[in-house]
């Protein structure tokens, strides 16, 4: 739902914000929760927080965005390990995969 206040300030519900950005409510809540999507908390409640964004806000959002372009940092995902059975070979195996994974991604 879209609330107008008087002085003509829109705010946007993240229900709204996640239909303009064709993304899911749990996303939105998310990128607020992270801090990556600036909102304001109305109340916390026992069950959940009220969150609203101004319209203005979002939209410098978006253009910040597209103007980092598509620079998405995710974390390396974790390689497979082995079912060693519980002996230190495989947990050493692992290590040093891992460890060498780190390791030429920050070359």
């Amino acid at each position: 739902m879209l609330e107008l206040r008087e002085d003509g300030m829109k705010l946007l519900t993240p229900e709204n914000v996640a239909e303009s950005l064709s993304v899911s409510r749990s996303t939105v809540l998310r990128m607020i929760s992270d801090g990556s999507l600036p909102a304001v908390c109305l109340r916390r409640g026992k069950r959940k927080a009220v969150y609203r964004i101004r319209e203005e806000v979002l939209e410098r959002w978006v253009v910040s965005k597209e103007r980092q372009g598509v620079k998405t940092e995710r974390k390396p995902s974790t390689p497979a390990r082995p079912s060693s059975g519980g002996n230190e070979k495989g947990q050493d195996f692992t290590r040093a995969v891992y460890t060498d994974l780190s390791a030429s991604e920050n070359h």
